[in-house]
């Protein structure tokens, strides 16, 4: 192509042009800054929130579940504290190479 006239741009013209540009990516860059810190706090007050309802959530199963075993908590505490120790000796004696069948009391091919 060949130069014409009337498709020259003068350089002053260029150098107001990337003037103007220069304002308007740092106008740009400030508002993508404030943009980016907003959507920043949200996001941790969205984190903050999410997690409060999980906690509440999670403490009102652990409310259920308190409430429905109380009779079996107080049931196993009663029954500890009425029980006997008995106290016994134990001692390891070694296999003599028998084998044992398990067999129920009335099983008729049980030996004796």
């Amino acid at each position: 192509m060949g130069n014409f006239w009337f498709i020259q741009i003068p350089k002053y013209i260029t150098r107001m042009a990337a003037w103007g540009r220069t304002r308007i990516n740092v106008f740009r860059n400030v508002l993508a800054l404030l943009t980016g810190a907003l959507l920043l706090v949200l996001g941790f007050i969205f984190s903050v929130v999410v997690f409060a309802v999980i906690a509440a959530l999670g403490l009102v199963v652990w409310g259920y579940l308190w409430w429905k075993t109380r009779e079996l908590r107080r049931e196993m505490h009663e029954h500890v504290s009425g029980s006997q120790v008995i106290e016994g000796e134990s001692r390891v004696v070694e296999e003599d190479g028998m084998k044992t069948k398990n067999a129920e009391p009335d099983d008729p091919h049980r030996q004796q």
